[in-house]
């Protein structure tokens, strides 16, 4: 991911948390999400929180405890309604929910590829759910993570040894069959020679041969990093090409993470990584084709996460509250993985079939 300033680790991390930055932090995430749901229309949750408001102000000079307690309970009730209203805003309901990636008829095998280690976040819970359905995942990182930050756990020198350990953990915790990193600057593929990284892509769907490929989007690379852009793009030109020469090419689908309109909105009033890049670097998101649901797979994702020690400030940029909230509630609220595609090769007549069949089995 990208780049930020590193934060003291340990117990001094926790003292600091606790007096001066949650408090900050909350307050800052309650107007911004306040401004989301003004930007949803939920006036009458806004009303309930400024009647709920209005008695414990009553009550703190009349000294009622009778209105200190309707207030309390008002209020909380209204943060519940507010969360739910909150939650159904932000996700796009119209978005079909899909267990399986794959049809029938391909290789159960699948590839993810991302510039940097700690980007298979994304897409945490939807590995674990290829894993669980007895698909070999490969989690293939193109740049060696030297521009990371170190969080003050590591030397700068020691960096990309302490990424790559990093990376290894979380590849227990989702259960994948296969990690390559390769070596290319990180922050510079944009800069490094197309032909270079496509040969390195090649070789490695020439290795696992994926039926299908998650990866970034070409256009914004979720937020506007020019390295998820890039590698998108690579793997896109190496797909195209493999098809135009109607060469042996196993890849049937690559499936890009992305988010509907109304959660990107959510994104840019409360990450700060979001508010920063994407409109400066990025353009629009494709729109999702499918989601995945992953409340089941919250403490694996939060386990992935958590794997990355030395990049902790940067993905606490790009999840507000993730460190102050558990993972069974944060991601009972962000419980789905959207993606779009961004190739797919023409379905066989057997496919077709399957297809048709599914379809039929869902009405």
């Amino acid at each position: 991911m990208g780049q930020s300033s590193s934060a003291p680790p340990g117990a001094f991390r926790f003292l600091l948390a606790c007096t001066v930055y949650t408090p900050v932090i909350l307050l800052k995430t309650t107007v911004r999400s306040i401004k989301a749901l003004l930007q949803s229309r939920q006036y009458i949750f806004l009303l309930f929180v400024l009647l709920a408001a209005t008695l414990l102000g009553l009550a703190l000079f009349t000294r009622q405890w009778v209105l200190a307690v309707a207030g309390t309970v008002l209020l909380g009730v209204s943060i519940l309604i507010g969360l739910r209203r909150l939650y159904h805003y932000i996700h796009d309901r119209t978005v079909p929910l899909q267990q399986s990636l794959l049809q029938p008829a391909w290789a159960r095998r699948a590839m993810v590829i991302f510039p940097h280690a700690d980007d298979e976040f994304t897409v945490a819970g939807t590995i674990r759910m290829l894993v669980e359905q007895q698909v070999s995942v490969t989690l293939v990182y193109l740049t060696k993570g030297n521009a990371g930050v170190t969080a003050g756990l590591t030397q700068a020198d020691n960096l990309v040894a302490t990424r790559s350990r990093e990376m290894e953990y979380a590849k227990q915790i989702l259960g994948a069959s296969h990690l390559e990193m390769l070596v290319f600057e990180d922050g510079q593929l944009a800069l490094t020679d197309p032909e270079v990284v496509r040969n390195s892509i090649r070789g490695l769907l020439a290795k696992y041969q994926p039926s299908i490929v998650l990866t970034y989007d070409t256009q914004s690379g979720l937020y506007g990093h020019a390295d998820h852009i890039t590698t998108a793009q690579r793997v896109l030109e190496v797909c195209r090409e493999a098809t135009a020469e109607s060469t042996a090419a196993s890849v049937r689908r690559i499936y890009c993470v992305t988010l509907p309109p109304p959660m990107l909105r959510f994104y840019l009033l409360m990450s700060p990584i979001f508010q920063l890049c994407f409109h400066k670097f990025a353009q629009s998101l494709p729109a999702p084709d499918f989601a995945v649901p992953i409340r089941r797979f919250a403490s694996v994702k939060k386990k992935v996460i958590l794997a990355h020690r030395t990049q902790w400030r940067v993905l606490e940029l790009l999840l507000p509250l993730f460190y102050l909230i558990p993972a069974s509630w944060y991601f009972r609220f962000f419980d789905r993985e959207y993606f779009s595609v961004l190739f797919q090769e023409e379905a066989t007549a057997e496919e077709a079939t399957n297809l048709q069949s599914t379809v039929r089995d869902s009405l």
